[in-house]
């Protein structure tokens, strides 16, 4: 009878643990497995470009979990019969990209121009480098840093943010002349610049930090689930490639793009000074509407750290980032990263209102002159007076007419649409 007893205890206990194995299971549940989509083996060139723009989108795309299933959203049904095959796959990714809802009511990249999408995009490749027709317009006109004479501010305009192997030398001799002249008051004006790379973004950033920010988080990237538990199995599709654009060997095989970590942890980025200028104590932007995706980044990345100050208008609203996808004679750019600051913010997609607005008004004035409305209100808000109107503006105490300026031709100005590109990862150990 005690031998009976103790089995039906035993038997007990067993579906005791059993029960909190299974309770635990619940609560801990794997990660998300990647959606099996089946779509049709065989199609015309169009039909299995439709199909890629819309696979990579369920993989990739930040907001990929409010994309319907390929039957709800049949590419080739509804996209296919539209000519060129360039509007086609074009028209398919702005409706791919009206799914996700922002709490405001309208889609995330919803703009007022139809047709379309304010962060995803598609363009034929170019030879060369990747986004190099969006990009082509920067190295013509020359920006400038302006250092003010019997003062300690210095003011620089970044027009955009190319490839930093491009404008690597042309920064460094830039912050070196502020340097020189231990400033504590940095200008950046950002007016009209689109962004560019996230890498030379992070660059300048880290030539502005004082050594205090050493080693402190700058900003961290965030991919959506799939790829961050390495589920993104289209990914596999494209070659991983090094900074030169050469393959690489991954664990004896050529590596891909799902070779990539794309976890948080490995995609934190930190502040490492460069450069001599140690002096900063207070930092303006400058921004008006067209100020976006990189150029916002940087402007985030110092919020949790200094009293920095905004000028100007509310920024474009660009928090999100994109890397190339190649698809036949195409470059696929959706939004697949949100970058977010040390405070974990990156909520911007409305824009970065400004602590002093600044209206451009209709006066004609060139930007960084004493005429220019939005210095002026820099140099307001500094305690800096002026007196006068028009080209007779003069600044108290700010003898510019003796300003020096340091020619920086290789960072220009142009038409720079908003881009927040991304080419450095890091693969998985």
């Amino acid at each position: 009878m005690i031998s009976i007893i103790r089995s039906v205890g035993r038997i007990r206990l067993l579906c005791l643990c059993m029960l909190l194995w299974a309770a635990c299971k619940k609560d801990n549940p794997p990660p998300p497995r990647e959606e099996e989509i089946v779509t049709p083996k065989y199609g015309s060139r169009k039909e299995m470009s439709l199909d890629s723009i819309y696979l990579y989108a369920k993989h990739c795309y930040y907001w990929n979990e409010a994309l319907p299933s390929y039957t709800d959203f049949d590419p080739r049904g509804k996209f296919a019969g539209i000519s060129p095959e360039e509007t086609a796959l074009s028209k398919s990714l702005y409706r791919l990209s009206q799914f996700s809802m922002h709490p405001g009511g309208k889609p995330y990249e919803w703009t007022r121009m139809e047709g379309r999408a304010k962060y995803s995009f598609l363009e034929v490749r170019a030879q060369g480098s990747a986004s190099a027709k969006r990009l082509a317009s920067i190295i013509n006109t020359s920006a400038s840093v302006h250092l003010e004479s019997d003062t300690d501010i210095g003011y620089l305009r970044l027009h955009s943010f190319p490839r930093l192997a491009a404008v690597q030398g042309d920064l460094d001799r830039a912050f070196a002349a502020m340097a020189s002249q231990n400033i504590s008051t940095l200008i950046i004006d950002l007016r009209f610049n689109g962004g560019g790379y996230i890498e030379t973004a992070g660059y300048v950033a880290d030539l502005i930090a004082p050594k205090e920010l050493e080693g402190k988080v700058k900003y961290t990237e965030h991919f959506n689930t799939l790829m961050q538990n390495g589920r993104a199995s289209m990914l596999k599709q494209q070659a991983y490639l090094d900074k030169d654009g050469r393959t690489m060997t991954y664990k004896g095989r050529l590596a891909t793009m799902a070779d990539i970590d794309f976890s948080v942890a490995a995609n934190t980025k930190k502040f490492h000074k460069k450069g001599d200028l140690h002096s900063i104590k207070r930092l303006y932007f400058i921004s008006n509407s067209m100020t976006a995706s990189a150029s916002e980044l940087l402007i985030s990345c110092f919020k949790p750290y200094l009293p920095i100050r905004l000028i100007g208008e509310r920024t474009y609203g660009k928090p999100v980032g994109s890397f190339a996808i190649r698809i036949d004679r195409y470059n696929l750019y959706l939004a697949t990263l949100q970058l977010r600051n040390a405070n974990g913010w990156g909520d911007y997609f409305d824009g970065i209102p400004p602590d002093v607005e600044v209206l451009p008004g209709t006066t004609d004035y060139q930007i960084g002159s004493p005429q220019d409305p939005f210095l002026q209100a820099v140099y307001k808000d500094l305690g800096i007076e002026y007196v006068g109107q028009g080209k007779e503006v003069q600044y108290k105490d700010l003898k510019r007419a003796k300003a020096k300026t340091l020619d920086l031709s290789s960072i220009a100005a142009g038409k720079v649409e908003a881009l927040m590109i991304k080419e450095q990862f890091k693969l998985k150990e």
